[in-house]
């Protein structure tokens, strides 16, 4: 990859560290109604071994005027080129909450031939983050055609207040709290799609991080991962709710660094086998 720090690979992407010969390129997906520059100090604490690139969906970010997106499938459709363009090197992904799901649904759109080195899956079950909205506000309706959440402004910023991890600004500001909870809907409204019935395996190491008071992503749920994939996941937890890794980056890249130079370590004598 020849882009510098700081370069827009296109709306979708921006090089937030650039790595003279990376073992691996780690592409970062940010959570329901969040953009990529939040994940900024998580990438600074990350060693130079690793290029970074931060994903922005569209209607944030360099293409904030576009429209969001209404689905996964039209998320994937959209990002697999992309990240596929990005670099011929091993790959890595690591989402929070919906970032989570977008991370898993990629790998699994490139297996098996292009699938990640590594998983790491923060803040998210298997579930998702539209579940959680229904168990976090419990006057949230379901419709007779099963299709979605209908979701209200006081109930989206309930739900935004039980998470925390928006700062309070936010709530002074009836334009900036529009656009917000606008964002915010649409995204959940992402993830309201059908799940596969029976779970995809992949063979990739799977990491799962939460924090140990988060309600949307209880740790307990967290295990669920485990029927994902043929290995055995390693799991993380942390001090804090569902946006502990905010409080946390130094020792949430140290886990994420240890992870995948173990997943690269473990990949290297089947390359060497077949060069």
């Amino acid at each position: 990859m020849r882009h510098q720090n700081g370069t827009h690979i296109d709306t979708w992407m921006t090089v937030q560290q650039k790595a003279p010969n990376p073992a691996a390129t780690l592409f970062v997906f940010h959570h329901a109604g969040g953009s990529s520059p939040v994940y900024r100090p998580l990438a600074a604490q990350l060693p130079e071994e690793f290029d970074v690139v931060l994903v922005d969906l569209p209607g944030r970010g360099r293409h904030s005027e576009a429209r969001p997106l209404t689905s996964i499938d039209e998320v994937v459709r959209e990002l697999v080129p992309r990240v596929l363009a990005v670099t011929d090197g091993p790959r890595a992904f690591f989402g929070h909450s919906m970032g989570g799901m977008v991370a898993h649904e990629v790998a699994v759109a490139t297996a098996p031939a292009e699938r990640p080195v590594w998983l790491g899956l923060s803040g998210i079950t298997p579930r998702g983050t539209a579940v959680a909205f229904s168990t976090a506000v419990p006057s949230a309706s379901q419709p007779e055609t099963g299709t979605g959440q209908v979701r209200d402004r006081e109930q989206l910023i309930d739900f935004m207040r039980r998470l925390g991890g928006t700062p309070e600004e936010v709530f002074e500001y009836e334009e900036l709290l529009d656009y917000a909870l606008d964002l915010l809907d649409a995204d959940l409204g992402l993830l309201d799609g059908p799940r596969p019935a029976s779970p995809v395996r992949l063979s990739v190491p799977i990491s799962v991080f939460g924090g140990v008071d988060d309600t949307a992503a209880p740790v307990e749920d967290l295990h669920d991962w485990e029927s994902h994939t043929d290995r055995p996941i390693r799991l993380h937890t942390f001090p804090g709710g569902h946006f502990y890794l905010f409080d946390h980056p130094r020792g949430l890249a140290a886990r994420v660094v240890e992870d995948l130079r173990d997943a690269l370590g473990a990949r290297r004598p089947a390359t060497a086998a077949r060069s």
